[in-house]
C-alpha cells in the first residue's frame, strides 16, 4: 500500500540527507529528488528547504510525516489482524516514575478483559514523545511538560510533588525552608526526565539551580535513587506515590511552596485513529481521575 514516494519522504525526513536516503533505499539521489518533488506537487507545498547548504524540514513536512506514519502503522495493524485474526497489542508508554509506581493498577484493570493485550515501554518523557511522533506508541502516560498544541491529551490525576529522604534524616516529615536544602546531596534523574524538569523549573523560579547543592548524583535508575535515599546518601524530589511504595523512605515539604503536578495521557493530535487511546480510557474509566 505504501508507495516509493512516501518511503523516500519518510526516510529523508529522518536522515535529512539525500545521499544517505538514496543509499538506504538503494536508489539514486535524482530518484529521491523526483519523489519529493512529486509529493510537493501533489500536496501543493514545499517540504524541504536549503539554507547555506543545510537541509531543513518545513512545518508542512512535519504534518505530512505524522500523517504518513499513522497510515503506515494502521496499514501494518490491519495486515496483522487479517492474517492472524488476533488483536494487535496496545502500545503504551509510561515515563519512568509512572511506570514503576503509578500505572500498574490501570494496566491490571485493562488486562482483566482476556481479549486485551498490550506492550509497555517505560522511558523518559522526551523519548516517549518522540516515539509518539514516530507512531511507535499509541499513547503514553507522562508527568513531564509537553506542547499541548501539538498533542491530544487527557488528564489522569494531580499528584503531590514532595521531597524524599531517609526516615532518620533531619528533614523527615517536616516543612523545610528552601534555603536549607542546598546543604545536602541531591539525587536526580537524567536530564530528559520529567521529574527532574519539574525540580529544575521550581529551582529556577526562585533563582537557584542543581549547582547550588553540595553534591549532585545523577542516575536513570529509580531503584538506585531510592536505595541511596534510604541509606541517607542524599535527598531527592518526586511524587508522593514513591514514598508510599517504599516504607524505608519518607517525605518533606518546602515551606510556603506546595507543589503538585498533573499526569496526562498523551497521543498524536493529528493521528486519524484515536480508537486505541479512547478504548483504554474507557476500559479503566473507574480509575481515571478527571
Amino acid at each position: 500500500m505504501f508507495n516509493k514516494r512516501i518511503t523516500s519522504f519518510l526516510t529523508l525526513y529522518e536522515t535529512m540527507n539525500y545521499r544517505l536516503t538514496a543509499e538506504k533505499l538503494f536508489l539514486t539521489q535524482p530518484a529521491i529528488t523526483q519523489h519529493i518533488h512529486a509529493l510537493e506537487k501533489e500536496y501543493q507545498c514545499t517540504l524541504f528547504t536549503y539554507d547555506h547548504k543545510q537541509l531543513y524540514r518545513t512545518p508542512q513536512a512535519d504534518q505530512l510525516a505524522i500523517y504518513f506514519r499513522s497510515i503506515l502503522h494502521n496499514d501494518d495493524k490491519i495486515k496483522r489482524q487479517l492474517h492472524d485474526l488476533q488483536p494487535v497489542p496496545l502500545r503504551i508508554g509510561a515515563s519512568r516514575t509512572i511506570g514503576e509506581f503509578i500505572i500498574g493498577p490501570l494496566l491490571v484493570s485493562y488486562l482483566q478483559d482476556p481479549k486485551h493485550i498490550l506492550s509497555l515501554n517505560v522511558d523518559n518523557t522526551e523519548t516517549l514523545l518522540r516515539k509518539i511522533d514516530q507512531q511507535e506508541l499509541d499513547f503514553a502516560l507522562i508527568e513531564g511538560d509537553f506542547n499541548k498544541q501539538k498533542y491530544h491529551y487527557q488528564k489522569y490525576r494531580r499528584e503531590s510533588f514532595v521531597g524524599l529522604c531517609a526516615k532518620k534524616h533531619p528533614f523527615a516529615d517536616h516543612e523545610i525552608p528552601l534555603a536549607k536544602i542546598f546543604d545536602n546531596t541531591i539525587i536526580v534523574r537524567e536530564p530528559q526526565s520529567g521529574t527532574r524538569a519539574i525540580l529544575e523549573n521550581l529551582l529556577h523560579l526562585h533563582g537557584h539551580s542543581l549547582a547550588n547543592f553540595k553534591r549532585k548524583i545523577e542516575t536513570n535508575n529509580f531503584s538506585a535513587i531510592c536505595y541511596f535515599i534510604a541509606n541517607d546518601i542524599g535527598i531527592s524530589f518526586g511524587y508522593e506515590s514513591i514514598a508510599n511504595h517504599h516504607p524505608e523512605l519518607t517525605t518533606f515539604t518546602l515551606q510556603d511552596m506546595p507543589i503538585a503536578h498533573d499526569l496526562h495521557f498523551v497521543c498524536a493530535k493529528n493521528s486519524p485513529d484515536k480508537s486505541l487511546f479512547t478504548q483504554f480510557i474507557k476500559a479503566v474509566d473507574h480509575n481515571i481521575a478527571l
